[in-house]
């Protein structure tokens, strides 16, 4: 996978360079046909040398290990405490400031009050 991966970012470098030459000393329609005579070669060789995989899973094909799912990492911290609210039922964010004052947020839709200029 990696060597498809280096073909295909050198065909990304070049193809811009050569498809701008080709274009100015044959033409548009033979830049063209030399495009979908590239795409036609990549055609031929996936349908000839390519695996067959149709009906088959993942774990069926040839050299391939099927690796377990990752386990979660077990929890080191305690169980909140029932006694202490929790910040997910709270309406105001942690350190929340207001512009105005207060310590609960403005409301959906409310306008912000203009910034004070300083002196």
């Amino acid at each position: 996978m990696g060597a498809a991966s280096a073909v295909g970012r050198a065909g990304a470098i070049i193809a811009p360079v050569a498809i701008g030459y080709l274009y100015g000393s044959v033409g548009f329609t033979n830049v063209f046909l030399t495009l979908v005579g590239a795409l036609a070669l990549g055609v031929v060789t996936i349908v000839a040398f390519g695996e067959k995989t149709a009906g088959r899973s993942l774990e069926q094909r040839e050299g391939t290990t099927a690796r377990p799912p990752p386990q979660p990492a077990a929890c080191s911290s305690p169980a909140p405490d029932s006694s202490t609210p929790s910040r997910a039922n709270s309406q105001t964010p942690p350190g929340w400031r207001s512009p105005t004052g207060g310590s609960q947020p403005p409301a959906r839709g409310a306008r912000r009050p203009p910034p004070t200029a300083y002196a």
